[in-house]
């Protein structure tokens, strides 16, 4: 377990996997961000809007998350990376793909374990995108198949 002072700043390092456990880079064809939270619900997000890097940067395949004046409680901390891959099927042509995780990461009230710096390593998993087919019997012979 890392503990980290809950009013510090720090870096989360964060590496994302296929579905094979291989490692991929960010997408840097669209948006994408990394959403870090603590028990109360503070939210602090750094991400790629498909142009600019905002509250982060990318080091050959890791995203490396500066958190900066994020105003957590202390407690467990999680992360959710959020990948916005364009899509003209949806309504916002964006199907927006959430993959959470939990963490090693533990805020207190106390001093940072290891100095003021800390660096976390996380694997989150990345699933490509899929459509699945489904098809519903409405009344008597009558049938719909359509894609969710």
């Amino acid at each position: 377990m890392t503990r980290i002072n809950y009013q510090s700043d720090f870096t989360l390092l964060v590496t994302l996997t296929n579905h094979e456990g291989g490692t991929m880079s960010p997408p840097s064809d669209h948006a994408w961000s990394v959403h870090i939270s603590d028990d109360a619900g503070t939210c602090w997000r750094c991400g790629y809007d498909g142009s600019s890097y905002e509250d982060c940067a990318v080091d050959g395949d890791t995203i490396v998350c500066y958190v900066n004046n994020p105003g957590y409680v202390p407690g467990p901390l999680s992360v959710a990376f959020v990948n916005d891959i364009p899509n003209g099927s949806f309504a916002d042509d964006v199907e927006t793909q959430v993959t959470p995780a939990t963490t090693s990461i533990m805020l207190v009230d106390g001093p940072t374990e290891g100095g003021t710096e800390a660096s976390i390593d996380m694997m989150l998993q990345v699933i490509a995108p899929r459509v699945i087919a489904a098809t519903v019997t409405v009344a008597g012979d009558l049938s719909l198949t359509f894609n969710t």
